[in-house]
């Protein structure tokens, strides 16, 4: 099966649950007959994509592809009809215990290099993009497949009590992920049967709790606020119980939980309730992360913590703040200058460090240490609106290439403000002043877009006169991948406002493509790069790969939108068959979303 389209993170930090404002709700204006049966012919248009897709997976040789090829296909057919995507997720079982046999060779044999299983670990395992999107239409199939295609090893970890001991080692580290899953699947199950997530996750609490388990208490919170209260009393306890200072990874989850609490505002009269903490309960998880810090032995794994665990002690358990920053300035002291360096600038990433602060430690720090804090200066200088401030802190810089990278961001920063604010004409008397020009294209083809949104006729002209801007910024003709960037990021812009030109300007990169996936394809057989297994590309159900074919994956999917029966051509002249099904996968999942662009129609080729 194939990659998924939709990767979701198992590691899902701090979401803020709110509500719209009660209002009548605006009715939904009724289609007219042209927009019904345009419809209804993009969608025969998908299906009939969709199977012939299907009927492609069939010379595709690696079985992780092959799952993850029928959980995006079967995704996507699910509206069209639910027995038939059933079947495509049930084929994903037997697909991921034959890549499991695959993984478990590789391992054993040294000649494989990082291709085996352990070493690839999370990333190359696809039970972890598939399994949540087969659970997303039905997760009593997605805990079954999970529960069958576990490996031995981590079943074994897992009832050895790994999740209770030291994390070293990847058993341990996928029982982890193992646990994650299994809650992960647990929030999509409150949807289809609440009583039945609620067992199945505390269920799972004996094994571990995951990051998962916050959104899932903010959807029960919705529907139950008792039970939500009950099951987060138990989550709760199982973080205080745990054994932190050999469970490191439980630090992180407490910390996670205190994070949420600091970002939870109090719901107003007209908005439904979130999951909160109490308290008390803040203070306990505060008072465990303490204590736990102060009995962990120093090492530099152990000073890590302490700016991730400082600021929420600052703040839920302050009469523990003072012996806790004792005890790191300890712990710091007793380190070698070197790790002291890097401990030091890896702080400058503590949200609560000001722009000013890390420019004033800059010069403090050795020379290898301060690419780390430029580049923590440059994440915080994105947020500064005042260009005053923004060229005071810059002038301080004693370095002229990051004074000159600072400035390009706060110019692009200034034009993305302008944009989102609605001053197009401002946006586009403050592009020039943008030296990097790549990034000068960028903002063109967003202003370009923001134009073309309107509608108006007047600013659809100022949109096609935007893009010849942008396109006056790139080589006449690509010859290096940086030049097939540049194509491609006019062809998102085109794509939107003028599909006719996209098209014509997007075919020179289905050239470049066949070249650079024919070469690939060749050296991976010598530098064992993970792109390619078998002599076969290795699909990712977010895209997301080193891999060119990859890249660009967002311009293709608006392509798609734009003229699905032309986009399809175009990618008929890919030479691999692995790479056009992978790509007409991603295609086809952009033409079954909703419009993004409120300006961008559908084009169904007469």
């Amino acid at each position: 099966m194939r990659p998924t389209g939709l990767i979701f993170s198992l590691f899902l930090l701090v979401i803020t649950c709110t509500g719209a404002l009660a209002q009548t709700p605006t009715p939904t204006p009724t289609p007219s007959a042209e927009e019904t049966a345009k419809r209804a012919k993009l969608d025969a248009l998908i299906q009939q994509g969709l199977d012939d897709t299907i009927a492609a997976t069939t010379s595709l040789r690696l079985p992780e592809n092959r799952a993850i090829a029928d959980a995006m296909l079967g995704d996507m057919y699910w509206r069209f009809d639910q027995k038939r995507a059933r079947e495509l997720f049930r084929n994903v079982g037997p697909e991921l215990s034959a890549f499991n046999s695959d993984m478990e060779k590789d391992s054993a044999d040294p000649s494989q290099g990082m291709l085996g299983f352990d070493a690839g670990i999370f990333t190359q395992d696809p039970r972890y993009q598939v399994i949540p999107l087969i659970a997303k239409h039905d997760a009593d199939l997605a805990l079954q497949i999970m529960q069958q295609t576990r490996r031995a090893a981590v079943s074994q970890a897992i009832a050895n009590g790994s999740l209770s001991g030291s994390i070293v080692g990847t058993g341990a580290f996928t029982a982890l992920q193992e646990v994650a899953l299994e809650q992960q699947i647990a929030l999509f199950a409150i949807d289809q049967d609440p009583d039945a997530a609620i067992r199945a996750i505390r269920e799972s609490l004996a094994e571990g709790v995951s990051y998962n388990v916050l959104p899932l208490l903010q959807k029960l919170e919705k529907l139950d606020e008792k039970k939500a209260t009950d099951l987060g009393n138990d989550v709760v306890q199982k973080i205080l119980d745990a054994d932190m200072v050999k469970n490191t990874d439980m630090i992180r989850t407490g910390a996670t939980f205190l994070q949420y609490s600091q970002s939870t505002q109090p719901p107003k009269a007209t908005q439904p309730k979130q999951f909160t903490l109490t308290e008390s309960q803040q203070k306990d998880i505060a008072n465990k992360l303490a204590a736990t810090l102060l009995a962990m032995p120093a090492s530099l794994q152990s000073s890590a913590w302490f700016s991730l665990v400082i600021p929420l002690v600052d703040k839920f358990a302050p009469d523990r703040s003072a012996a806790l920053k004792q005890r790191q300035a300890d712990v710091q002291k007793s380190m070698p200058s070197d790790v002291r360096g890097m401990q030091q600038s890896t702080g400058l990433f503590n949200p609560n460090m000001t722009a000013e602060q890390i420019v004033a430690t800059i010069p403090k720090l050795p020379d290898n240490s301060k690419p780390m804090a430029y580049s923590a200066l440059m994440n915080k200088m994105r947020t500064i609106t005042d260009d005053a401030q923004a060229k005071k802190l810059i002038d301080q810089i004693p370095d002229q290439k990051v004074r000159d990278a600072l400035q390009t961001q706060m110019d692009a920063g200034r034009v993305d403000r302008s944009i989102q604010t609605g001053k197009l004409d401002d946006a586009r008397r403050q592009i020039p002043q943008i030296t990097d020009h790549r990034q000068q294209m960028s903002r063109y083809v967003n202003l370009a877009i923001a134009y073309n949104k309107s509608g108006k006729e007047a600013d659809i002209e100022t949109a096609k006169s935007v893009m010849r801007d942008a396109k006056s910024t790139m080589a006449s003709f690509p010859e290096t991948g940086d030049d097939l960037t540049d194509l491609m990021e006019i062809v998102r812009g085109y794509a939107v406002i003028e599909p006719e030109t996209a098209f014509k300007t997007a075919e020179p990169a289905i050239d470049m493509i066949n070249e650079y996936s024919q070469a690939a394809a060749i050296m991976s057989k010598y530098a064992k790069d993970r792109l390619f297994r078998n002599g076969e590309i290795i699909f990712r159900s977010n895209g997301s790969s080193g891999s060119i074919v990859f890249r660009y994956l967002p311009q293709l999917q608006m392509l798609g939108k734009a003229d699905l029966e032309r986009t399809n051509g175009l990618l008929d002249r890919l030479s691999r068959a692995d790479v056009r099904v992978v790509l007409r996968l991603y295609m086809l999942q952009g033409a079954s979303q909703p419009l993004q662009q409120p300006g961008q129609g559908i084009v169904i080729s007469q």
